[in-house]
C-alpha cells in the first residue's frame, strides 16, 4: 500500500506497480479503484507475475524479470517485499489504507 499512498501524498497522478506475485489482494484493488473513481489518480496499474512475463514475452523457465528487478535493488527509493511474510504484511497495509481512504471519503461526503 505504501506505493499508492506515496503517489497520493506526493501528488503524483500516474503509476505502475510491478510485482512477481501471482495476484494482488482485494484490499489493494479496492484502494486503486477508490483513488481512480475519485480522480485522485489519472492512471494506475498493478502488474502481476503473469502480466510481467507476458509483457517480456518470456517463458516460465527463463525468468528474465529477475535481471529487471535486480536493477532496482539497493536503490534509495525502491521498495521490495521479499518473502511470504513481507507480502502478507503489505497486503494488510493495503487493506488498512483502503479502509482509511473509504472513511476519509465518507467524511468528505458528510461535509
Amino acid at each position: 500500500m505504501g506505493f499508492l499512498t506515496t503517489l497520493y501524498i506526493e501528488n503524483e497522478r500516474k503509476g505502475i506497480y510491478i510485482t512477481t506475485a501471482k495476484r494482488f489482494s482485494r484490499g489493494c484493488e479496492g484502494v486503486k479503484k477508490v483513488l481512480l473513481d475519485n480522480r485522485k489518480l489519472d492512471y494506475f496499474e498493478f502488474v502481476n507475475y503473469d502480466k510481467l512475463c507476458y509483457w517480456l514475452g518470456e517463458k516460465e523457465e527463463e525468468k528474465r524479470w529477475k535481471k529487471l528487478v535486480s536493477e532496482f535493488e539497493g536503490k534509495e527509493d525502491a521498495v521490495a517485499y521479499i518473502g511470504k511474510g513481507a507480502v502478507e504484511k503489505f497486503e494488510k497495509e493495503c487493506e488498512e489504507e483502503r479502509l482509511f481512504l473509504l472513511a476519509e471519503h465518507a467524511n468528505e461526503i458528510k461535509s
